[in-house]
């Protein structure tokens, strides 16, 4: 899901139900891998009702995180972006 989050905003929260549904039926584990540019404060002007940062997307997703952090992003034209990531086993619930 690498940048595709910030297309999707509005349906992210019935996905993540559709996710948690299907690992359900498959009665095993399923994982997503996810990779998003946040921006700094007073940059980011789209979804910051929904996180603006790595910690704001881990609590959205709420999912079982293996593990999350940072990856160097190098983009000249907006250096105080960050590139976060996650990987999570997605709970059967």
């Amino acid at each position: 899901m690498a940048e595709v989050t910030w297309y999707v905003l509005d349906q992210l929260s019935d996905f993540l139900e559709r996710l948690r549904e299907h690992a359900q039926v498959r009665e095993r584990p399923t994982y997503l891998t996810h990779l998003l540019t946040t921006y700094p404060p007073g940059v980011q002007q789209y979804g910051r009702e929904y996180f603006t940062d790595l910690d704001g997307i881990l609590n959205f997703f709420d999912l079982d995180y293996l593990e999350s952090g940072f990856v160097q992003v190098k983009r000249e034209d907006d250096p105080g972006s960050r590139g976060t990531y996650f990987v999570a086993r997605v709970p059967q619930e």
